[in-house]
């Protein structure tokens, strides 16, 4: 079952290159429109909006919003999400700065 993907700022009904402010205003207009609480057991509302929402991720986020500019969708968002969050953990494992919060770590000795 293979689903063809649209094109990001189709789906949003953007043109490319536009700001990230007309991103975020669109995806938010739309994502209103299509939400599930607004359109309970309707499927196609339901896909709709979850198409939106991966596409509001991916150009709301700079590196791979170029990318989608450039025709290339080479990586998921989930995958990109998953290695951040990795990222994440190994900067508060080693004691450095994660999403602007410091943590200390420390270890006893017995």
């Amino acid at each position: 079952m293979s689903v063809e993907k649209r094109d990001y700022y189709e789906v949003l009904g953007l043109q490319r290159g536009c700001e990230v402010a007309e991103i975020k205003k669109s995806y938010r207009r739309l994502a209103m429109e299509y939400h599930p609480d607004r359109n309970p057991g309707d499927k196609a509302a339901e896909e709709r909006f979850k198409e939106l929402a991966e596409a509001y991720q991916v150009l709301s986020d700079s590196e791979p919003a170029s990318r989608a500019s450039r025709g290339s969708r080479t990586s998921s968002p989930s995958s990109r999400t998953s290695s951040a969050a990795a990222s994440a953990s190994a900067a508060v494992v080693a004691g450095e700065e994660a999403n602007g919060w410091k943590r200390a770590t420390t270890f006893s000795r017995r």
